[in-house]
């Protein structure tokens, strides 16, 4: 079983800006009970302060929660390879293809990504976003779990993305070796 995430950097970023965001939101409505600015505290404030201060920490809180929104997604978000099913799941939604009934699958060595067609749903995979010693293995799966006559682009493909991976990951295990013999 193939399990993977991508997105990494996104993950991290719409995280930490959501917190910023929020912060920011908090910032007006901090400056507001340090003041003693709210009708329950006993003293009056004149009500378009209030509401100028309340706008201002809207726009942060709606822009935080999108982040929010976001930063769960690319948490949540993975794709399973076993050998009879593919699977990609999502924050929103989940889509499932056995691989013997897959309809087409587009090798697109240029972008980097494979779509796995099945009957009404597509799965894109982004081969950049899979650890390098797993994108041998899922490509080398993919490729002799469904039939030829389904495949298309898989000559290019593997001139332009599947032989420079090999060569990469052999360079690697040859660095790793001598390293280790040293």
């Amino acid at each position: 079983m193939i399990q993977f995430r991508h997105m990494k950097l996104a993950r991290w970023l719409f995280t930490a800006m959501a917190a910023l965001q929020f912060c920011m939101a908090a910032y007006p409505l901090i400056f507001l009970l340090r003041n003693g600015m709210f009708f329950w505290t006993g003293m009056t404030s004149d009500p378009e302060v209030l509401i100028t201060y309340l706008g201002l920490s809207a726009l942060p809180a709606f822009s935080g929660l999108f982040l929010t929104v976001l930063a769960l997604c690319t948490w949540v978000e993975s794709w399973t390879l076993t050998p009879t099913t593919l699977r990609h799941s999502g924050l929103f939604r989940n889509r499932r293809i056995e691989l013997d009934e897959v309809v087409k699958l587009r090798w697109w060595p240029i972008n980097r990504m494979i779509v796995v067609y099945g009957s009404g749903t597509r799965i894109p995979i982004f081969i950049d976003a899979v650890p390098r010693p797993l994108r041998a293995e899922l490509i080398e799966q993919l490729h002799h779990t469904v039939p030829e006559e389904r495949q298309t682009g898989w000559d290019f493909f593997e001139r332009r993305a599947y032989q420079p991976l090999l060569n990469k990951l052999a360079q690697e295990q040859q660095a790793a070796s001598t390293d280790s013999a040293e």
